[in-house]
């Protein structure tokens, strides 16, 4: 709901004391990111499921994310 992808039932969502819906959708979807409970890793190699969401990613931006996810060392 908070993305706006389905709407209330009943009630209102505010955010910083205003109302969702008079936020524009794509500010309000740019601003927000969604987890997902079950992770994808897709059929691809370990620095395409890195860098999934900014393909342009340059190797060393790859290898600062995996050791900020402390990943980089089961990776190697």
């Amino acid at each position: 709901m908070l993305a706006r992808i389905s709407n209330p039932s009943s009630g209102s969502i505010y955010l910083n004391n205003v109302l969702i819906d008079d936020i524009e959708l794509g500010a309000l979807r740019k601003a927000i990111a969604i987890f997902p409970q079950n992770p994808v890793i897709f059929d691809d190699t370990v620095k395409s499921n890195i860098a999934y969401g900014k393909s342009d990613a340059m190797l060393d931006e790859v290898i600062k994310a995996s050791k900020i996810a402390n990943a980089h060392d089961f990776i190697m």
